[in-house]
C-alpha cells in the first residue's frame, strides 16, 4: 500500500480499525487492573482476575500457560475453602 492509498480508505476501514483498537485498550486495562489487584492481595480481585485468565486462553502460548496456572491456583485454593 503506497502512502497515497492511504487517504483513499473507507469510512468502514477506519472504524473497524477504531474499534479493534479500542476493544484492545478495554481488555489491556482489565489485564492491567487484574494484575494490580492481584498483586495488592484484595479479596474479591477474583471477579476481575478470572475473566481476564479465560481471555488470556486465547492468547497462545505465553498467556495460555499463566492462564491454565490462575485457573488451576483459583479452583484448587477455592475447594479448600
Amino acid at each position: 500500500m503506497t502512502q497515497q492509498d492511504w487517504h483513499q480508505l473507507s469510512v468502514e476501514e477506519t472504524l473497524a480499525g477504531s474499534a479493534v483498537a479500542a476493544i484492545g485498550m478495554v481488555i489491556g486495562l482489565l489485564y492491567l487492573v487484574a494484575g494490580f489487584w492481584l498483586m495488592a492481595n484484595l479479596p474479591k480481585s477474583w471477579w476481575v482476575c478470572l475473566p481476564a485468565a479465560v481471555l488470556s486462553l486465547f492468547t497462545f502460548p505465553v498467556g495460555t500457560l499463566i492462564a491454565i496456572y490462575y485457573l488451576w491456583y483459583y479452583f484448587k485454593h477455592e475447594q479448600v475453602r
